[in-house]
């Protein structure tokens, strides 16, 4: 059996290396497109060589397709709904109503590029693949006397509508963000004028694939999570034998699962380390196990605990579940080279900043813990505070700080370097104030705690207005960047090293200097300094992608958002009022409501 899977890796590696001349690193996927086309020669689509694909003459075609463009209210074509509200009629018209698939290599490659959304993280199914399988077996076994013209019409604008419905879904995603959460404010990337004109250009030269690929985004991650489903689809069907029955492992220890999980390494991980049947645990191992807990957002002590075990047991048809919701999620982002930027990664807490979508700085994070949820969304930065006030949250102020207020009494605000102020913003005296009197529902004051080495807020904050009152700040709490996990904030995000943040922001070397900055944090005096130009935030959450040494990571789902997204995604495509908006996003209400009687 262990040969046999052995096997079963040398072959699944086998499988991406040749076709991308590429050997594959452990916990690595190569970050280029799959070559579709290579694959798709080893795909069989029946019922394509004996169609006489070209055999309508166009004087005819032009009458086929003019009658489904005149009785087209409904827009369905034999009770079939149809996608395309607005840009199939249109290619149509300027194609001169005439069939746009007549070569026989457009049409098997479209069904196989079809067939390929998998890699995608996508289903075949929602591009009419029933109907459309129906059709062709029929159109296969028509003879010249028995030929029933208007069925080429019908397979040829549902074929049209399968491509440009899964051209949309790699442009702009499958599912509508904000049914996920409607706080959503991203922008996503837009059919423009030059679709129709693109369209035509990869069918006359033949390059399908080509075409799909340009509507993909454009991050690596995206391709290299492509070839991860490639790979995984090769062990879906493999027994996965579960580990159990221990609750530790050490190195030097020996168990009976210990050549298992060697298995389980090469195969989940791709650990390019000779498979024995040793049952010791060895330094081989713990290496592998110590690499697998750092791509899992697991302590990474080398030690196979439950967590750990807990991983090892997850199928590749988790994976690739995992996968497919991170493709969507990079689907519903648009493409767009900024000057600066800065993403945090909720989920691996982690920030980034790109100059011109380049990398030039990392760190770690603290984000909002499960129930102090950080919000996604992105807003532009304006300015940075040094020795920032923090004006504390009317929730933390009744629910944590007054019960301390309610048992200390004033002495509590003066030892937090904190002051009292009413709904102005003038200073009560605290003492003055009986706080047992006051309860969560009735706490007319504001409490904000002055600029120190004992701020909350630390000695800068970055500010990047928005609804949520959520920004980027220094810490007192430095020793919860060495966690693994680092879910513990209100819903703000505290950054690892603030100071080297700001010098990067600032991007001024001679005004504004480390040393500069040093200088007005010793003053303990508030100074907010605008941004040269504003800065785009972008709160994010993926739990699965690549680090940036190119290491693909799966992430534990903290906030439980992956669930949602996956169901969508298996579900069938749901044509409704919001797709309209997304595809159209700057037409209004009435517009849409026109649309949809197309």
């Amino acid at each position: 059996m262990r040969i046999y899977l052995w096997l079963v890796v040398i072959l699944g590696v086998a499988v991406i290396s040749c076709q991308k001349g590429k050997a594959i690193q452990p916990f690595q996927f190569d970050v280029t497109t799959p070559h579709q086309d290579e694959i798709a020669d080893t795909m069989d689509i029946e019922n394509t060589d004996n169609v006489k694909w070209s055999s309508i003459p166009e004087d005819r075609q032009k009458e086929l397709i003019d009658a489904w463009l005149s009785n087209n209210e409904k827009h369905t074509i034999d009770e079939i709904q149809l996608f395309s509200v607005n840009l199939l009629p249109r290619l149509y018209q300027h194609n001169n109503e005439k069939f746009i698939w007549t070569s026989k290599k457009n049409i098997t490659d479209a069904y196989r590029a079809l067939e390929l959304s998998y890699l995608d993280g996508l289903r075949p199914e929602d591009y009419h693949q029933e109907e459309l399988n129906q059709l062709r077996e029929v159109l296969a076994n028509m003879d010249d006397e028995n030929m029933e013209e208007s069925l080429f019409a019908k397979h040829d604008i549902l074929l049209t509508d399968a491509i440009l419905m899964y051209g949309f879904h790699l442009l702009i995603g499958k599912v509508d963000p904000a049914e996920i959460d409607p706080n959503w404010n991203y922008k996503n990337r837009t059919i423009s004028e030059s679709t129709i004109k693109s369209f035509f250009e990869i069918i006359q030269e033949k390059k399908l694939f080509e075409g799909f690929d340009n509507l993909r985004p454009a991050k690596l991650e995206y391709r290299a999570m492509m070839n991860a489903i490639l790979y995984y689809r090769e062990l879906v069907n493999e027994d996965w034998t579960t580990i159990e029955g221990f609750d530790k492992l050490e190195i030097g220890d020996t168990n009976q699962y210990v050549p298992l999980i060697r298995e389980r390494l090469s195969l989940c991980c791709q650990w390019n380390e000779f498979v024995t049947d040793s049952m010791v645990f060895d330094s081989s191992l713990y290496k592998g196990i110590v690499a697998f807990q750092n791509v899992h957002g697991l302590e990474a002590d080398g030690v196979i605990g439950l967590k750990t075990i807990e991983l090892l047991n997850f199928s590749p048809k988790q994976r690739i579940e995992k996968l497919k919701v991170n493709l969507e999620r990079l689907r519903w982002l648009h493409d767009e080279v900024e000057e600066y930027s800065i993403e945090v990664n909720i989920a691996a807490f982690k920030l980034y900043v790109k100059k011109e979508n380049e990398l030039i700085y990392e760190c770690n994070v603290v984000t909002g813990q499960p129930y102090h949820k950080t919000p996604i969304f992105t807003a532009p930065m304006k300015y940075i505070d040094f020795n920032p006030t923090w004006t504390v949250p009317y929730s933390i102020a009744t629910n944590e700080i007054l019960p301390k207020l309610k048992v200390q009494g004033s002495s509590y605000l003066a030892r937090n370097n904190m002051e009292l102020l009413n709904h102005s913003g003038k200073a009560i005296d605290a003492g003055s104030v009986n706080f047992k009197e006051l309860s969560a529902g009735k706490f007319p004051y504001i409490i904000r705690q002055k600029p120190g080495s004992d701020n909350a807020l630390g000695v800068v904050k970055f500010m990047f207005p928005n609804q949520y009152s959520v920004y980027l700040h220094d810490t007192q709490s430095k020793t919860l960047f060495s966690k693994t996990s680092r879910a513990f904030s209100h819903g703000c995000i505290r950054v690892e090293n603030p100071l080297q943040l700001a010098e990067i922001l600032l991007d001024d070397k001679k005004a504004w200097d480390r040393e500069k900055i040093d200088k007005v944090i010793e003053t303990r005096k508030t100074k907010t300094v605008n941004l040269k130009r504003d800065v785009n935030v972008k709160l994010l959450y993926y739990t699965a992608g690549l680090f940036s040494d190119g290491t693909m990571f799966y992430l534990p789902d903290v906030y439980k958002r992956d669930e949602a997204i996956l169901k969508k995604l298996e579900q069938p495509f749901e044509y409704n009022r919001n797709t309209l908006f997304r595809v159209y996003p700057d037409k209004n209400a009435s517009d849409i409501d026109s649309l949809m009687k197309l």
